[in-house]
């Protein structure tokens, strides 16, 4: 009786800790906010170059998808309103400090949501992009993103999340991008509603 307790509590905790991300962090701020139009202003793919535009491609479908928005911009869309060039000076500006001292300037984000007729932005980045081993030597599809959730109106970043997953194969190599999809909809499930 007591090992079959034991499973059972065993499996209870599995089930539950597969379920959520491996990092979110909700402001209290966010309590309320729910915007109908955002923007995927940028996805740094940084060195898995195989992940640029595909990444971004995957982040908006999921959007698109869960019908919470009026509006989603994907990052394409955005790059082609940014050939005004205040507009593109102010994102440009707005990005590197995002980047370099983690500052969201409310300011810019102002201006740029303003430009951008949406309430919110999404800036992601991706960690991890390809098939290779894991510890164990077994092939591995893994894909791994990061994201922020701006307010425009007060340049607050109201959700930040982290997370990865990974699908084994033998024979015929997963496409990233769908593993990618899996994990944007994990992740966006958990954006402020």
């Amino acid at each position: 009786m007591f090992k079959a307790v034991v499973i059972v509590a065993a499996i209870l905790a599995l089930v539950s800790c597969g379920g959520s991300l491996r990092y979110s962090k909700i402001e209290p701020e966010a309590s309320g906010f729910s915007p109908r139009n955002i923007a995927v202003v940028s996805v740094d793919a940084g060195p898995h170059s195989d992940a640029a535009g595909k990444a971004d491609e995957v982040i908006a479908d999921v959007l698109v998808r869960t019908g919470r928005y009026a509006v989603v911009l994907t990052t394409e869309r955005v790059r082609e309103a940014a050939t005004d060039e205040p507009l593109k000076s102010n994102l440009a500006d707005y990005l590197e400090k995002l980047e370099v001292v983690n500052f969201s300037d409310p300011d810019l984000s102002t201006v740029i949501g303003e430009a951008l007729g949406v309430e919110a932005f999404l800036v992601a980045a991706v960690s991890f992009w390809s098939h290779t081993l894991n510890p164990k030597g077994k092939e591995i599809a893994r894909v791994g993103l990061e994201m922020k959730m701006i307010d425009v109106s007060t340049g607050r970043i109201v959700w930040t999340a982290h997370h990865f997953d990974e699908q084994r194969y033998r024979l015929f190599k997963p496409d990233l991008a769908d593993v990618g999809r899996r994990v944007a909809r994990k992740m966006i499930e958990g954006l402020p509603r």
